[in-house]
C-alpha cells in the first residue's frame, strides 16, 4: 500500500512538470509577424501574382492605385525606393516592370503577368 501511494505521488510530479513546461512552451511560442492589411486590401493585390511585400513598396512610394504606374520606368521606381530603404533585395525589378504593363494594358496577356518574365 505505501509503494502504491509512492508510485501516485511519482505520476502525479511527473504530470505536473510535463504541465508547467508546456505552459513555458506555450507563453513563448514565437510571435506571428504582423500582417500589413493596408497593403493586402490595396488595388496593386488586384494584379496577377504580386506580394504583399512589392505593393507596399508601392505605397511607400506614394502610389494608391494600379493606374498611377502607368508611364513610369519601373528602373526609377527601383531606385526611388532604394534611396527610401537602402536595404531592400533586389528581386524589386521584375514585379515593378509586372506592375507598369498590367497598368498600361487594358487587357494584360498572362505570360507578362508573372515576374519571372521580366528577368
Amino acid at each position: 500500500m505505501v509503494g502504491e501511494c509512492i508510485m501516485r505521488v511519482k505520476s502525479d510530479l511527473e504530470f505536473a512538470e510535463k504541465t508547467a513546461s508546456l505552459s513555458i512552451c506555450m507563453n513563448h511560442s514565437p510571435k506571428k509577424k504582423k500582417t500589413d492589411y493596408e497593403a493586402l486590401n490595396s488595388a496593386f493585390m488586384r494584379i496577377p501574382n504580386m506580394r504583399i511585400e512589392i505593393a507596399r513598396d508601392l505605397i511607400d512610394l506614394g502610389f494608391s492605385e494600379t493606374y498611377q504606374l502607368a508611364g513610369r520606368a519601373p528602373e526609377i521606381l527601383v531606385e526611388d525606393l532604394k534611396e527610401k530603404r537602402p536595404s531592400i533585395a533586389d528581386d524589386r525589378l521584375p514585379y515593378f516592370k509586372m506592375a507598369v504593363y498590367y497598368a498600361e494594358h487594358a487587357e494584360p496577356e498572362a505570360k507578362w503577368l508573372h515576374p519571372a518574365a521580366w528577368i
